[in-house]
């Protein structure tokens, strides 16, 4: 798949790793106009009021058009696809322009939920070396297991966006993804008799979400298995339950589709939340590692 780059100001091509993920590659002086247009545009002012966030949207469009939308969309809606890799085209990016990037392309997609760990609608934080985090989010050592993001939180997460701000001294730390799909074994856990049984999901105090929530793994959309897991975070309350899920943790993590790519500082990675499942391969201890990425995490658009 291609775009004209001269017309469109970016192209789309199959990422190398997975046909499923496309990856978008912006044309790097009309990116830079974006950021030119939007620099009044600030962290303060797209933290404290709202309309900002979609006005830093409306010169994206203006600069790339509809048509980047549409492809942004579609292909994140697309249970086919359900993922992109959109590179920004020139290196170096400041962190308030980050999110001016990340905060216009999530809102040409839908609304970002409030996240509860920083107070307002992005998370930004620092993987290092020391970690004294309650969660394997900060914990450079572990690899982090396959999940769905949001999953203790009463609300729907439709989709997340994760953007390599930027790293230094960083050896290993690869994205881990699979695709449900591909998954060997998703349609066996998916009709077992626990699948939609609701279940107890609790967060720690880092994520300021106080009030556990129940609800079950397994939901379908458009009669395929979407899932809500992640192994920290679901309690469960008897051992058939503990078993079941044990038993789903060792599938996804034995899987053989699962795979790893790696981001460049200023690249985001997008996935359908519903059924794209993450993780992180753990990094080569360096006691002067510094990686900061940017969440935000939401739901679409109606149509």
């Amino acid at each position: 798949m291609s775009a004209i780059t001269d017309e469109l100001g970016y192209t789309v091509e199959e990422h190398v790793k997975s046909k499923r993920i496309k990856e978008l590659c912006l044309q790097a002086d009309k990116f830079q106009k974006f950021l030119d247009l939007t620099i009044s545009f600030d962290r303060h002012a797209l933290e404290f009021i709202p309309f900002k966030r979609f006005e830093v949207a409306r010169h994206f469009i203006d600069i790339f058009g509809f048509e980047l939308q549409a492809e942004l969309t579609n292909g994140i809606r697309n249970r086919h696809f359900g993922a992109f890799l959109l590179n920004p085209g020139v290196d170096c990016l400041a962190s308030d322009e980050c999110l001016r990037f990340n905060t216009a392309i999530s809102h040409l997609l839908g609304l970002p939920n409030f996240d509860a760990m920083t107070g307002t609608y992005y998370a930004e934080f620092a993987v290092q070396a020391e970690n004294k985090s309650d969660s394997y989010l900060r914990d450079a050592a572990r690899m982090f297991t396959l999940h769905t993001d949001g999953s203790y939180v009463d609300e729907i997460n439709d989709w997340i966006l994760m953007h390599k701000i930027s790293e230094q001294h960083a050896c290993g730390g690869e994205s881990r993804l699979l695709h449900m799909d591909d998954w060997e074994a998703c349609d066996d856990f998916a009709v077992h008799p626990l699948a939609g049984i609701p279940m107890r999901f609790e967060a720690p105090p880092s994520k300021n979400v106080n009030e556990a929530i129940y609800a079950p793994l397994f939901h379908w959309h458009d009669d395929r298995p979407c899932l809500r897991y992640i192994d920290q975070f679901v309690v469960p309350q008897n051992m058939d339950e503990a078993m079941y899920v044990a038993a789903l943790s060792e599938s996804l993590e034995s899987s053989t589709a699962c795979f790893n790519i790696s981001l460049q500082p200023g690249s985001m990675l997008v996935l359908n939340n519903h059924f794209w499942l993450h993780g992180r391969m753990p990094f080569v201890h360096d006691p002067h590692l510094h990686r900061v990425l940017l969440r935000q995490r939401g739901r679409f658009h109606n149509l």
